[in-house]
């Protein structure tokens, strides 16, 4: 027992538990705790403690509790999703020609100024579309759409900064080359605000977004100089956002991680990525151990473990989201193309790319360059592969679906 006072007692520690496991890594088990102390706070601080454990049950892998919670969750704050792909994709282009008609000029107000219903809806949003980004690309657009025009009514600089990073991030999803103009521009008007409120947390969202903006751009020395920024700042425990915290340091250890492989710092890729593993395992992150997969898989074949990696490739295969197809399963088809070519198990590779080709080429992962080409050229490579291994009956057919994708490849960059 944590307390033998009353419920309203008792609910403050747990909440300051659930703090404590947040701050140590511990996501999942501060979603437990987070959701107990939810059956027994008072109406208002029940929902914002609802969504903090909805958010951390996604954040941390445990998808289909997460989703569970997340329909009550939005019913409970006036608020609901359309339930098809074709719901969710006008509903999404409906907002965004909102927001371009509105443009992004707000008037500033402090956070007393503003109902607290108004920021309790912006910031589990905002908090929805960090924690299923990966997972449901699509849905989370929406999320972030919606929590950008109100976090822009708002005013409230704090989440005017978030709404800018989220719309700089998204700008520079479309690669290098294609929005360049529009990333300059919402990273020079969020800087300028994060330099007006003058504050760690405020700084270090602006280096979390540089980071990952800037991988997604192909620029990997100023990802390295974001992210040790960025990794700085969170050691300090600047961020005020509970749910929030958690989500960007697992992104700026993504994109450093990614970086180091890039640039050819293979001692520094092999050790951030094996601490990094090592907590995520130790705090059953399954989220973390998903967006790593590729990295994992890369190390595995710089170490000739090819075999190890298919088998943890297929353990993995049943932890995926089954509620849509995300980043995380781009990755996770990139590295069994990978391990399969290591390992020579290349019938193995080519019977689950056919399994997961035609989700792929339906979702939207497979336009968003970083991840899109990625999956590409592991095909390409596991087919040259099995071609030139004899394994395949249609060479043919291998040349033929291998030009084919060149187009796809080419729009890709």
């Amino acid at each position: 027992s944590l307390s033998d006072g009353g419920p309203l007692e008792r609910c403050a520690l747990m909440q300051q538990l659930a703090i404590a496991l947040d701050r140590g890594g511990r996501g999942s088990r501060a979603a437990d705790v987070y959701l107990e102390a939810a059956q027994i706070a008072e109406r208002d601080e029940s929902v914002h403690l609802f969504r903090l454990a909805t958010s951390h049950l996604l954040s941390s892998g445990r998808f289909e509790e997460g989703e569970a919670l997340l329909a009550p969750l939005l019913q409970a704050l006036g608020h609901r999703l359309p339930t098809t792909t074709v719901g969710l994709l006008w509903a999404m282009l409906w907002e965004r020609l909102k927001l371009s008609i509105r443009g992004l000029g707000y008037v500033a107000r402090d956070a007393s100024q503003v109902p607290k219903e108004v920021l309790a809806r912006i910031d589990t949003f905002d908090a929805l579309y960090l924690c299923t980004v990966s997972m449901h690309p699509l849905r989370a657009a929406l999320f972030m759409a919606r929590s950008v025009r109100w976090a822009l009514d708002a005013g409230e600089p704090g989440r005017v900064l978030n709404a800018l990073g989220q719309l700089w991030f998204s700008a520079a999803l479309a690669g290098r080359g294609r929005a360049e103009r529009r990333v300059s521009e919402l990273r020079a008007r969020a800087r300028q605000l994060a330099e007006t409120l003058a504050t760690p947390a405020a700084r270090a969202r602006v280096c979390t977004t540089h980071a990952a903006a800037s991988f997604m751009m192909g620029e990997y020395a100023e990802v390295l100089e974001a992210s040790e920024e960025a990794e700085r700042l969170y050691r300090q425990d600047v961020t005020t956002q509970r749910d929030a915290r958690y989500q960007m340091r697992l992104s700026v250890a993504t994109c450093r991680i990614g970086a180091l492989y890039v640039v050819g710092n293979y001692r520094a890729f092999s050790e951030a990525l094996h601490s990094t593993l090592v907590e995520a395992r130790a705090a059953e992150d399954i989220a973390a151990q998903l967006v790593f997969a590729l990295n994992e898989t890369l190390l595995d074949e710089l170490h000739g473990r090819g075999e190890a990696a298919v088998e943890r490739l297929e353990a993995q295969r049943a932890q995926l989201p089954k509620c849509g197809f995300g980043i995380y399963h781009g990755v996770h088809m990139v590295a069994v193309c990978i391990a399969a070519c290591a390992s020579g198990r290349l019938a193995w590779g080519i019977g689950r790319l056919e399994e997961e080709w035609p989700r792929f080429v339906r979702s939207t992962v497979r336009h968003i360059p970083s991840i899109g080409t990625l999956v590409y050229y592991g095909r390409a490579r596991l087919l040259v592969s099995a071609w030139v291994a004899g394994t395949l009956s249609t060479p043919a057919a291998v040349r033929l679906t291998i030009l084919r994708d060149c187009p796809e490849l080419i729009e890709s960059q």
